[in-house]
């Protein structure tokens, strides 16, 4: 039996799993790397050995934003990327800078189409996110009000989903051939994605609730 045969369940989680153990792979690779760098004392800024760094696992595992787990995986690159990159594009519009940037670093992994596939869709997730916050920012929103009444088990939950949407894109670079990448989708009923480009149209098209015009002083 294949592995997309199994249930929908099993394939979702199975896959979540085995990303996770892979970013371990690269946790332990980098902060071993990190050894030598604080022996020779580069990281050191007078105070701690803080000056340098090359992830940060807890950041990256627990914070609900996609913007925070990107920058503190792999801290050099993400540096890179954005002073290199981004910060010289002349492309003016913010979200095609960032695309663009997420291509250049499709492009430095190689050519599977995997890892376009999920440059892209992390790119999507960033997007969202942004929307999301975009109509959150004044606190007026009904589900500012709602994750408010929720409290930890919001966050919980909120966490979750972030997480093993944020796996998911992750999941073409361990497959990394096309086909099977396809087949994931297919597996999965294109739901990801379809989820995303919804949450993306719905959130680009509602206004984020006004603030309460001030009482003229009579």
């Amino acid at each position: 039996m294949e592995f997309y045969d199994n249930s929908y369940l099993y394939v979702v989680f199975y896959a979540f799993i085995s990303v996770s153990m892979a970013r371990s792979k690269y946790y332990t690779a980098w902060k071993l790397c990190m050894v030598g760098v604080h022996a020779s004392g580069v990281s050191y800024n007078g105070i701690d050995f803080s000056r340098v760094n090359t992830c940060n696992p807890l950041i990256v595992e627990t914070t609900i934003h996609v913007r925070e787990k990107i920058n503190f995986w792999n801290i050099g690159i993400q540096e890179w990327l954005r002073k290199g990159i981004y910060n010289r594009s002349n492309i003016k519009n913010k979200s095609l800078s960032q695309l663009y940037v997420f291509s250049i670093s499709a492009f430095w992994h190689g050519f599977y189409l995997a890892y376009y596939l999920s440059m892209v869709f992390w790119f999507g997730q960033l997007y969202l996110q942004g929307l999301i916050f975009k109509y959150c920012r004044n606190g007026r929103s009904k589900l500012v009000k709602l994750y408010n009444k929720t409290g930890k088990a919001g966050f919980v939950i909120l966490s979750i989903l972030v997480q093993m949407l944020f796996s998911h894109c992750a999941v073409y670079f361990l497959i990394l051939e096309g086909y099977y990448s396809y087949k994931m989708m297919i597996k999965l009923k294109f739901l990801p994605q379809i989820i995303l480009i919804v949450l993306i149209a719905v959130f680009s098209n509602i206004r984020p609730p006004r603030d309460p015009k001030p009482k003229s002083s009579e």
